[in-house]
């Protein structure tokens, strides 16, 4: 091995060193969210029955699927008859049985397995950028790329390793054809179409590395025929428009969603969100400002609010916030055509990747506006602008040794900046963001664990939940008791999808009950939520049906229900109904009032409890 060689592997390995210590969290934590319906399937307590290839199909359009998944309470009385949840991830789905029959339900062993594809993803990236770089470039480029915050989530998230899967594969294929590319070839090598292959089994994340593909055979390549570029981009096209056809084929999709929309089903509606979604992640990549906010709010918010800067209102400061990522996502789109525009007088050793990779970094953004935007959406469109990065940061360095001093002030002080963001800023957040979803995995295992549910006889119960917080008690908790290998409910049931409203319970009638959310429900409590669409509201006289009980919405207030009627098919008094309240001490069961009294709920809470 060459010296070069070798030096290019010791920073590579040391990059690698750096970026698993800020992530070292991630191995203590447990499972989260999809993670306990994939044991689940395995174990037979899904709803409904699916394959060792077929992991990732939750929800399908099947009318016989859909009763199940509503009668168990997997799904939501809310949901949208049009629903469907399914993702062709063949590979994925084999390593989530690999896990299962290697550790069974231990954690520790799949986040390492989590780690191990992130380094793999780490080690494709550093190989692409000393195939496009300047060598201190490309070591730069590494390092950043190798704190991404984006990488946070997936490695405490196994059911998200499907990102670091697809984006390794999509890769290497991507520097195997660049390089064959630079040799003279007229396409690209057949190891790479191989490689395409195999990361498109890894799932739809793998079109984002085809996007990078575009930009560097389209923008990247302008000396070459057009017919030259678009044979070259024959092989990987195929291959993803035969995921996409076979995807049609074999029923997979997205619809009916509020978080996730397809542009094949959707075309208008993903054009929609992805003029919010697109600048919010543009902001996340270039500025480091945390997409996930788009989501969750910001702790920043309420020190605005106290300083007069944001209304009071929470939705609206939220909606406050939302604008300034989209406005700081423009701007960022202006920096990126600026960079364009200074790599071009600034061509430094006859590159010309800065052609290619600011449009390649959006181009692959494109693909990931068919979820709410967060940081772990972003890691193939990282990969560009950390090259994009790199080689600024390189031109600056040669500004400030050899430029006037104007010059030596403007080149020091983008440094500073992108130094600033992209390193300190972006290992911090890896850090913190690994620690929070660790300890937020823990605490709900904790909190679900320690649910009075009762013994033996919870087999016959239907579960019913007034609200909830956190993800196994809305959705998980029948999961996790077979986890625990402890009795599982026959059903669990969230009444109500507003986490933050207080309740006001009014027993109408011996079998019914009228719930009455006493503050807003917020902007994606029931339409806009994962499990139906904003723009199928909810309006007074809606009615919903599953095997346990009957829904009518007696008032709404801007689409989302503020007050709702409950029918169960016998006496809310009967043992066969377990009502559950999430308090300050974990979820406590609640007696329903008296016919014709009221009980008034706090909101749901949530918090560390001692680990079962």
């Amino acid at each position: 091995m060459s010296r070069p060689a070798l030096v290019h592997a010791a920073i590579v390995l040391a990059t690698l060193a750096c970026g698993a210590l800020l992530r070292l969290p991630a191995l203590d934590a447990f499972l989260l969210a999809d993670d306990y319906d994939h044991l689940a399937m395995q174990q037979g307590v899904y709803p409904v029955a699916r394959s060792r290839l077929d992991r990732f199909r939750f929800a399908d359009s099947d009318p016989d699927e859909r009763r199940a998944l509503l009668a168990s309470g997997r799904l939501p009385w809310w949901t949208h008859e049009d629903l469907q949840l399914s993702v062709l991830r063949p590979l994925p789905s084999l390593l989530v049985e690999l896990d299962h029959f290697l550790w069974g339900s231990e954690s520790r062993p799949r986040h390492l397995h989590n780690l191990l594809w992130w380094a793999a993803f780490v080690v494709a990236a550093a190989g692409l950028f000393r195939c496009l770089l300047p060598a201190p470039a490309a070591a730069f480029a590494t390092l950043l790329f190798a704190l991404e915050e984006g990488h946070s989530l997936p490695l405490v998230w196994t059911a998200n390793r499907s990102a670091f899967i697809a984006g390794a594969l999509s890769v290497a294929a991507l520097q195997l054809h660049i390089r064959k590319r630079r040799a003279g070839a007229p396409h690209g090598h057949r190891v790479s179409w191989l490689l395409w292959a195999l990361s498109l089994s890894a799932g739809e994340h793998a079109l984002g590395g085809f996007a990078l593909l575009i930009a560097f055979e389209l923008a990247g390549n302008r000396q070459r025929p057009w017919t030259e570029r678009l044979t070259a981009l024959a092989p990987a096209a195929l291959l993803s428009l035969g995921y996409i056809t076979l995807t049609a084929v074999l029923g997979y999709g997205i619809a009916g969603s509020g978080f996730y929309i397809s542009p094949l089903s959707s075309p208008l509606a993903f054009l929609e969100a992805g003029l919010v979604r697109l600048p919010t992640l543009l902001a996340d990549l270039v500025f480091s400002f945390p997409a996930d906010w788009h989501i969750g709010g910001s702790p920043l918010l309420l020190p605005l609010q106290q300083r007069g800067l944001l209304p009071a209102d929470p939705e609206l400061a939220q909606r406050g916030l939302r604008e300034f990522q989209v406005a700081l996502g423009l701007v960022a789109a202006l920096l990126l055509a600026a960079a364009v525009h200074f790599g071009r007088r600034f061509r430094m050793a006859a590159t010309n990747e800065l052609d290619w990779l600011p449009g390649g970094a959006l181009l692959a953004l494109v693909p990931a506006c068919g979820t709410l935007p967060m940081s772990r959406l972003t890691l193939l469109s990282a990969i560009a602008i950390d090259a994009a990065l790199a080689l600024l940061a390189l031109a600056a360095l040669r500004r400030l040794s050899r430029a006037p001093w104007p010059g030596r002030a403007v080149a020091a002080l983008a440094l500073s900046g992108l130094v600033a963001a992209h390193l300190l800023h972006a290992s911090h957040r890896s850090r913190l963001e690994s620690e929070y979803y660790s300890l937020r995995s823990r605490a709900e295992h904790a909190w679900a664990a320690s649910a009075e549910l009762g013994g033996a006889e919870l087999a016959r119960r239907h579960v019913l939940i007034v609200s909830a917080l956190d993800w196994i008690s809305a959705w998980g908790l029948r999961q996790h008791r077979a986890l625990m290998q402890r009795s599982i409910p026959r059903s669990v049931h969230m009444l109500s999808g507003s986490q933050l409203s207080a309740h006001r319970l009014r027993r109408s009638g011996p079998h019914s009950l009228e719930l009455e959310l006493l503050s807003p429900a917020g902007d994606r409590s029931f339409a806009g939520s994962c499990y139906r669409p904003r723009a199928a509201e909810l309006h007074p006289g809606a009615r919903f049906e599953n095997d346990v009980f009957r829904v009518e919405v007696l008032r709404s207030l801007g689409g989302q229900p503020a007050a709702l009627r409950f029918v169960f098919a016998h006496s809310l008094d009967d043992p066969r109904y377990l009502l559950l309240h999430a308090t300050p001490l974990g979820l406590r069961q609640l007696s329903p009032p008296a016919l014709g009294q009221t009980l008034t709920l706090p909101p749901a809470a949530f918090g560390l409890l001692p680990p079962p």
